[in-house]
């Protein structure tokens, strides 16, 4: 009994210890993507391609995922975490020179590389200190992050652009990432013991780049993160186009409900299954949309930011569970990045495909259309799971 204990303990000194370096790579990650449109716009590129050198970003992640999740599984995840950090580092320090369609496509490419190594390595690491019957919550936890990142790094971001210019922006990128590299070289890395094994039996190949079974959650997550990607890349530019110029308090106020929804959502799941919380999820994302679309005052979009909130806790945090859930320890790496495919194709093509829609046919037809997709994505998810349902009985 008291071994159970240890084994199912989930606040330890190791876990906390990465939350706070997720807290500090969260807060830089987001200081650039929520800025980034508008740097582009401001060095005189036009909004439809600001959109697509946005989501380029995520795009190439997406490439850079399966590959990740890889090495994840097959080298030591701690030198990776370092690896990529510093490529983090000389990308910050390499945007202010960065002003040019092209110097800009090669730096958005070269930063989405080691983000996406950075992401996968981050969250495989951070699996391994997680009991698995707790995964909701510590991946929820571990969610809470990101949750601060976005609460602080907007409003953050656009007062050191608007003070300072977008040089101290990236700057303080550079100095928040070295000071998370710092941190890194004192963990100690959970797969030292079997890194040489698993050099030695893990071969690349296409199910170990992608684990099929999981692409319908990451399918599923992708409509998800296609919100994030639009709220990022879009909300500033709309809500000045309204008579709101300072959109800050939306990310705010997301921020405090998914601190709040996170930890209770990732309890729910663990307890009640994926059903419980990812419905919801859709439902209330589906809402924000709408919202978003109408929204003339600023207590709609403080009301949108709730929803938002409330569907973005609910539902991504439980599929990146499931996909780590359903996988062995040896796979942990290629299930993250699986999930993260999801994840990147919705930040990825939501600024393209949405910079596109919103300069042809204005902000309101591109928050229906995503609205659109989040009512299909609940009936899809729903036949999938009831099939799920029946092939689970005929196998008993």
């Amino acid at each position: 009994m008291e071994e159970k204990v240890k084994q199912e303990r989930l606040w330890t000194p190791i876990y906390i210890y990465l939350l706070s370096i997720l807290v500090i790579t969260g807060i830089s990650s987001n200081l650039i993507s929520t800025a980034f449109a508008q740097y582009a716009v401001d060095c005189g590129i036009g909004l439809g391609l600001a959109g697509v050198l946005t989501g380029l970003f995520s795009l190439v992640a997406l490439v850079g995922r399966p590959v990740s999740g890889v090495l994840s599984d097959t080298m030591r995840q701690k030198s990776l975490m370092i690896i990529s950090v510093s490529g983090i580092v000389i990308s910050a320090l390499l945007y202010p020179l960065c002003r040019t369609p092209f110097s800009l496509f090669l730096i958005r490419v070269l930063h989405g590389l080691f983000f996406s190594l950075n992401g996968t390595v981050n969250m495989a690491f951070a699996a391994a200190f997680v009991p698995r019957s707790r995964m909701g919550e510590g991946m929820g936890y571990f969610g809470l992050t990101s949750i601060l990142a976005q609460a602080v790094a907007p409003s953050m971001g656009f007062a050191l652009a608007r003070a300072y210019g977008y040089n101290a922006l990236f700057y303080t990128v550079c100095i928040l990432n070295a000071a998370a590299l710092v941190m890194m070289i004192f963990l100690k890395d959970p797969s030292d013991v079997k890194a040489k094994d698993k050099k030695e039996k893990k071969k690349i190949s296409w199910s170990s780049l992608c684990l099929f079974k999981l692409l319908p959650y990451s399918g599923f997550t992708a409509a998800i993160s296609m919100v994030n990607g639009i709220c990022s890349s879009f909300l500033a530019l709309l809500g000045a186009s309204r008579g709101m110029d300072d959109v800050g308090i939306f990310f705010t106020v997301t921020a405090i409900v998914l601190a709040v929804v996170r930890p209770f959502s990732g309890k729910l799941n663990d307890r009640k299954g994926l059903d419980a919380v990812v419905y919801p999820g859709y439902v209330c994302s589906f809402i924000a949309l709408i919202l978003i679309g109408v929204m003339n005052a600023p207590w709609m979009l403080v009301v949108a930011a709730v929803f938002k909130a409330l569907g973005q806790g609910m539902a991504q945090p439980a599929f990146q569970a499931e996909c780590i859930r359903s996988v062995g320890e040896d796979q942990r790496g290629a299930a993250v990045g699986t999930y993260y495919i999801g994840a990147d194709v919705g930040n990825g093509f939501a600024p393209v495909i949405g910079g596109y829609i919103a300069e042809q046919f204005g902000y309101e037809a591109l928050s229906f259309g995503a609205a659109g997709v989040m009512a299909l994505c609940f009936v899809l998810f729903y036949f999938y799971r009831r099939g799920l349902g029946r092939r689970s009985a005929a196998a008993v």
